[in-house]
């Protein structure tokens, strides 16, 4: 009896040591440093330490829920285990994660319902793509978020998307519909830096790709090699075109990343523009290599790369030149106008006079400064001056329109290169043709060289851009508000003039009036001449107090003080 009792005893201590033993393998192994430990597992451990999931213990996710389902990941990892030791394990460690892992309680088991989130300015809904079948395929949570890229854990890999929703299908049309993805914002989408609102062209139901132009790139095929460098069995080679079954087997059942069979197909609206659109190109592609080139911010001699905004949103040559004439299409505003408004109508003829303008005045800078160097033996003036007529050149050859920016930036840049000459030469230099902003300012983009501009403003004023933009530093918000903006758009009135001008400390009226009217006006049933009395020393406070009309009786009497009475002056 008493053995009896000794061998149960026995019994019991050596299964509670192995149950002990047990449960503290079973813990152990379930710590994410102890996956960790295994070298080829450290890259994995490593970027999950940096994402949104460090809190989360590897098995929360790598175990299904379930008593059955845990126990059998557990030998399934403890066999891992035994092959890392004995040498049998593969280089390349091979995990699933279930839907019901990343839907448990806790977890994300209400993502479905919470419907369409944001995702790096895409509208993305989970329900759909979880509950219901995409192009014929049942996608798993893991079908999106995975880890194509080392050193991002369960992160979307934005190719996944562009290979569902572009493959086989035209631009457009389909999965490739633009809107499904890309809603325009109620505020208008920023574009490089020029303001553009969506939301007018979706009303105007323009297309996306008469602006948008070669965003896709790539066809996502599967070569048919890469199905070897997994299988050899025959009877699964001869199913090697049947598209259900394998993406039954390899997508639903199996999780294998899309790009280890697909290549990758490219999806951005700043992607190179690398061809002019075939209609084109197949005419003038000769003919318009220059433009091209200039277009995307290239040609000149030592000024860095500029492409234009319109290039870097993707806008081709025929989004702007739709006019016919003859066998080919010219710009106009009306191009402009159908996808900005009414306001841009001068933008695009302000652009033609200020290149005409600065080209010209540059052209003739460079005669002068070539005739006075004409003479100088240095080599560095001679290639100095040669690179400035390639460039100026270049612009007239190009067009200087197709990119006002790099237009600018060209012959700023060709103004410094002619002084350096001069300098060289021991001779001053010369005013600048396109003095610079001393600031940066979004307006300037588009509205670029009206820094330089001099308009007529209340009772005819002159009002000359240069000396509040450059010399007195105005930023054009200042006086214009943000007219891109809904609520915000402003013109300066007299009143906000006279508020800085009329200051006593800064008071110069002739910045403003220079001698006043040039004709004579009729005052006191007299005939005045403002330039007259300002010839002879008369100042304007004289008679005028700034920003106020005085009474006639006072400014009888301001008369009499100098003219006996009488008088016809």
């Amino acid at each position: 009896m008493k053995r009896l009792k000794r061998g149960v005893v026995l019994a019991g201590l050596i299964f509670a040591t192995i149950f002990i033993l047990f449960s503290g393998l079973v813990y152990v192994t379930s710590l994410p440093s102890f996956c960790g430990s295994c070298h080829i597992m450290k890259p994995y451990v490593t970027s999950w330490r940096t994402s949104s999931h460090s809190k989360i213990p590897c098995t929360d996710c790598h175990y299904t829920p379930g008593v059955r389902n845990e126990i059998s990941a557990k030998f399934q990892g403890l066999s891992m285990m035994v092959q890392y030791f004995t040498g049998t394990a593969g280089p390349l460690p091979w995990a699933q994660v279930e839907n019901a892992s990343c839907l448990r309680s806790g977890c994300h088991e209400t993502r479905i319902l919470e419907g369409k989130v944001n995702f790096s300015g895409v509208v993305f809904d989970h329900k759909p793509h979880l509950t219901q079948m995409r192009r014929g395929k049942v996608l798993r949570c893991t079908s999106c978020h995975s880890q194509i890229v080392q050193g991002t854990h369960v992160s979307v890999t934005p190719t996944t998307c562009y290979l569902c929703h572009f493959k086989e299908v035209e631009l457009g049309e389909k999965t490739a519909n633009c809107n499904l993805c890309h809603a325009p914002e109620s505020e208008g989408m920023r574009i490089q830096t020029p303001y553009f609102n969506h939301k007018d062209a979706v009303e105007k139901h323009l297309d996306c790709l008469h602006c948008h132009a070669k965003v896709v790139v790539g066809d996502g095929t599967v070569p048919k090699e890469r199905c070897l460098s997994c299988h050899n069995e025959p009877e699964r080679l001869e199913r090697i075109d049947d598209h259900i079954y394998l993406h039954m087997k390899h997508v639903t059942e199996t999780k294998i990343e899309c790009l280890n069979c697909h290549t990758e197909i490219l999806h951005s609206r700043q992607a190179a523009l690398e061809v002019l659109p075939e209609e084109c190109s197949s005419c003038h592609q000769d003919k318009h290599t220059l433009v091209k080139q200039f277009y995307r911010g290239l040609g000149a001699m030592g000024v860095e790369s500029k492409p234009d905004p319109m290039f870097l949103a993707q806008v081709d040559c025929k989004a702007c030149h739709t006019i016919p004439v003859g066998e080919t299409y010219k710009a106009s505003p009306e191009s402009c106008v159908k996808c900005h408004g009414e306001d841009i109508r001068p933008v695009f003829q302000g652009w033609k006079m200020l290149v005409e303008k600065n080209l010209s005045a540059a052209n003739a800078e460079f005669e002068t400064v070539r005739n006075i160097l004409s003479s100088s033996p240095r080599k560095n003036v001679q290639r100095i001056l040669e690179q400035v007529r390639h460039n100026l050149l270049l612009i007239r050859e190009a067009k200087g329109t197709h990119n006002i920016g790099y237009t600018k930036a060209i012959l700023t840049a060709s103004q410094a290169w002619m002084n350096q000459a001069l300098r060289e030469a021991g001779l001053p230099e010369r005013p600048p043709i396109w003095p610079e902003v001393p600031y940066t300012v979004e307006c300037l983009i588009c509205h670029i060289g009206a820094e330089n501009v001099t308009v007529k403003t209340f009772d005819s004023l002159e009002y000359p851009h240069a000396r509040h933009v450059i010399q007195a530093k105005l930023k054009c918000t200042e006086c214009h508000g943000e007219p891109h903006k809904p609520g915000k758009k402003k013109v300066v009135t007299r009143p906000q003039c006279n508020s800085c001008h009329h200051q006593k400390a800064k008071l110069n009226c002739t910045d403003c009036h220079g001698k006043g009217p040039e004709k004579s006006i009729s005052f006191l049933e007299k005939q005045f001449s403002h330039s007259q009395h300002f010839d002879a020393g008369v100042e304007c406070a004289t008679c005028h107090e700034p920003g106020k009309k005085l009474p006639a009786d006072i400014l009888n009497e301001m008369c009499a003080t100098c003219h006996p009475s009488g008088e016809n002056q």
